[in-house]
C-alpha cells in the first residue's frame, strides 16, 4: 500500500515558496515542527482489526479487507485533511462559479495535492446515524478527482450496501472514527507498516480459511470411507 504515500506530499504554499527563495521572511518567527507521537503500530493494527468481530457474521475471511482497508485509507485521509477542511470549504465558496477550474485553488488551500469538499467528515458522518449510507457516499464523492480514483480501487460503493443492510455500517464508522491517524500521531513509514500488517492479517485468514476447507474436506472422505468399509464389513454375505 506504500502507493499511496505518494498523495501525502504537501503542496507548498505562496509564502512557502516565497520564504524558500528568501530565508529572511521567517525572521522573528518561531520554528514550528510537527512532533510525531511514539506509536505502537502493533495497537493500532489490533484495533482496526477488530473489526473483523463485527463483520465475521456477514462477509467471508476472504473478504474482511474490502472493509477494513478502504476504511483505513478513508480515516487516514479524514486526520490528514482536518486541520485545512474549513479553508478548503471557504476558499471553495469564494471562487466557485469564479474560476473555470477550482482544482490549484483547492490543492493549495489544503496543503496536498488532493482535497475534500464534502461537509463531512467521520465525526459529523457517526452523528447522523440515520443517514450514514447517503452521507458516506456524499463525502466520498466529494474527494478530488485524483483521490476518488484511488478509492474507486476499492469498489467500496457495494461495501457501504452490504454493511447498511445489515446494519454493521455504524459500528464499524465508529469504531475507526476512535483511531487517530493523523501524521502528527501516524507518520508515513508507520502508516506503510500498519498496511502492511494488514495485508499480512488478511492473507493469513485467507490461508487459514484454505487450510480448514481442505482438511474439512478430508475428513469428509475419510468418513465416506469408513461408512463404505462398514457396510462390507456388515452388509449381507452369500454363501456358495
Amino acid at each position: 500500500m506504500r502507493w499511496l504515500s505518494s498523495h501525502f506530499q504537501e503542496v507548498p504554499t505562496a509564502r512557502a515558496r516565497k520564504e524558500a527563495h528568501d530565508p529572511t521572511e521567517r525572521r522573528g518567527e518561531p520554528e514550528v515542527r510537527a512532533k510525531v507521537s511514539s506509536v505502537n503500530h502493533s495497537e493500532i493494527v489490533s484495533f482496526i482489526w477488530g473489526v473483523a468481530d463485527l463483520i465475521r457474521d456477514t462477509f467471508k475471511r476472504g473478504k474482511y479487507q474490502d472493509v477494513i482497508l478502504p476504511l483505513t485509507v478513508l480515516r487516514r485521509l479524514d486526520c490528514v485533511l482536518a486541520p485545512s477542511k474549513a479553508k478548503v470549504l471557504e476558499r471553495q465558496a469564494r471562487f466557485k462559479g469564479k474560476l473555470e477550474n477550482l482544482d490549484p485553488q483547492l490543492r493549495e488551500a489544503s496543503g496536498f495535492a488532493f482535497y475534500n469538499t464534502s461537509r463531512y467528515d467521520f465525526e459529523k458522518l457517526v452523528a447522523d446515524a440515520p443517514h450514514l449510507a447517503a452521507n458516506l457516499r456524499n463525502y466520498i464523492a466529494g474527494f478530488s478527482p485524483n483521490m476518488r480514483e484511488v478509492l474507486e480501487k476499492f469498489d467500496f460503493e457495494n461495501t457501504i450496501s452490504k454493511l447498511d443492510e445489515a446494519g454493521l455500517l455504524f459500528q464499524v464508522m465508529e469504531r475507526f472514527k476512535n483511531v487517530d491517524l493523523h501524521p502528527n500521531v501516524v507518520d508515513n513509514p508507520t502508516m506503510g507498516t500498519i498496511f502492511e500488517e494488514l495485508i499480512r492479517k488478511f492473507n493469513e485468514a485467507i490461508v487459514g480459511l484454505a487450510i480448514r476447507r481442505c482438511h474439512a474436506r478430508s475428513a469428509s472422505r475419510g468418513e465416506r470411507a469408513s461408512s463404505s468399509a462398514l457396510v462390507t464389513l456388515n452388509g449381507p454375505t452369500f454363501d456358495n
